[in-house]
């Protein structure tokens, strides 16, 4: 978000003329991403995809179980990110990996309600920055580029609906029929 926001402030001022080209190439250069720890994005990751499933009414059992399998899920997405391979097929693995994890609270009957863990595991999936940068640009006039983005939001969020929908016919639990 750092570098978007960077960015984001270097074009604000080259449109508004407060710096020229050779200024704006100059600070876009300059421009590094900083890297959190692996494990740290991994913990938090898990605990907010978590605490969505207390917020839905999951109980303590849905609350682990829900840490454990967005947990995977990221380490899962981490390592497919690592080795370049396109976005989509990374969310459709790490959808299937957190599903087929996720799931087994349905199919032991584990927690007040297990179809949360499934619902909740795979929040970290949803592409916001990609869908509000698609709003923002359009309503800034630029709508091929909005309409880019949302195009590839739409394609992720197509991606992640088939990893999960790969998960749970393998496994015959359909969540939203209990």
């Amino acid at each position: 978000m750092r570098v978007i926001t960077q960015v984001q402030r270097i074009c604000i001022m080259l449109e508004r003329g407060i710096i020229d080209d050779y200024l704006a190439q100059h600070k876009l250069n300059q421009i590094s991403p900083e890297r959190y720890n692996r494990w740290l994005v991994v913990v938090m990751i898990g605990l907010s995809c978590a605490a969505f499933s207390r917020l839905a009414g999951g109980d303590w059992t849905v609350f682990a179980l829900t840490f454990l399998a967005s947990s995977v899920g990221m380490i899962v997405r981490q390592e497919i990110g690592h080795r370049h391979f396109n976005p989509l097929v990374n969310f459709t693995v790490t959808a299937f990996v957190t599903t087929a994890i996720s799931v087994q609270a349905v199919v032991y009957e584990l927690g007040n309600a297990p179809t949360i863990v499934m619902a909740s595991s795979v929040l970290m999936l949803v592409p916001g920055v990609p869908l509000i940068n698609s709003v923002a640009d359009m309503l800034k006039g630029y709508v091929n580029m909005g309409i880019a983005r949302f195009v590839m939001a739409s394609l992720l969020t197509l991606a992640t609906c088939l990893g999960i929908v790969a998960a749970m016919s393998l496994f015959d639990v359909w969540g939203w029929l209990l």
